[in-house]
């Protein structure tokens, strides 16, 4: 069985893993603190760019 992590994951999906609400992750968005892109009209989040937005407020 493969175990993988998802390079790219939907807005529900980073809300969920970083315990926020929508809102506040399309601030996080605007501000630049996550990255995002866009795959036709949906917005997804690198899994990179959560990981080290989610160390940098551990620390």
């Amino acid at each position: 069985m493969l175990n993988f992590e998802p390079l790219l994951v939907d807005t529900h999906m980073a809300c969920q893993m970083l315990g926020i609400r929508r809102t506040l992750l399309f601030r996080y968005l605007a501000e630049g603190s996550l990255r995002r892109c866009k795959i036709g009209r949906k917005t997804v989040v690198p899994m990179d760019s959560i990981k080290s937005f989610a160390a940098a407020r551990a620390a």
